[in-house]
């Protein structure tokens, strides 16, 4: 049986991307990112292991629409972490105001790009994440009847650009 909850995800799942983006975000030449997203004012992004286990299936939607692998994940009270690449065999559309690093060792600064007029967004951690916030958030707020945002913003993501970084990740 399909839930409310689960019909309101499906209409966000498959929404086409709208921009979003209020700062830069670092592309990585490996494609693999460390994302985060906190709760609001630091609160609990969920109250049981009922919810948890929402948020899981929708991680699992996500890796399922071939925006993104993931490649570890780590629920906290308040917060999560992923560990995910983007999927190599998809192109990917690059967020407006973006900076696009040079591969390591070649000395470049990056570049700041400019979206095409009238190209849309394919998908990729940008749209895979937004859209699993967004759905969570709707869950969430109408089963608790929470009043304002359950997340704390926009994610954060970080290139992971090194074998250092990835390990401490």
């Amino acid at each position: 049986m399909i839930d409310t909850i689960d019909l309101l995800f499906y209409s966000i799942f498959v929404k086409e991307c709208a921009p979003m983006s209020n700062h830069r975000r670092v592309i990585s030449p490996t494609g693999i990112y460390h994302v985060m997203s906190r709760g609001n004012n630091k609160n609990k992004i969920y109250e049981n292991e009922s919810d948890k286990k929402k948020l899981l299936k929708y991680f699992k939607r996500i890796a399922d629409s071939n925006e993104v692998i993931i490649l570890a994940y780590c629920i906290m009270p308040n917060h999560y972490h992923l560990l995910v690449q983007e999927m190599p065999d998809e192109p990917q559309a690059i967020p407006d105001g973006a900076i696009v690093q040079s591969e390591p060792g070649t000395g470049g600064t990056g570049a700041i790009v400019q979206s095409v007029p009238g190209s849309n967004c394919t998908g990729g951690v940008s749209h895979g994440i937004h859209r699993l916030n967004t759905a969570y958030s709707h869950y969430y707020v109408m089963k608790y009847g929470h009043v304002g945002h359950a997340f704390q913003g926009r994610y954060r993501s970080k290139a992971i650009d090194s074998v250092d970084y990835l390990a401490r990740v």
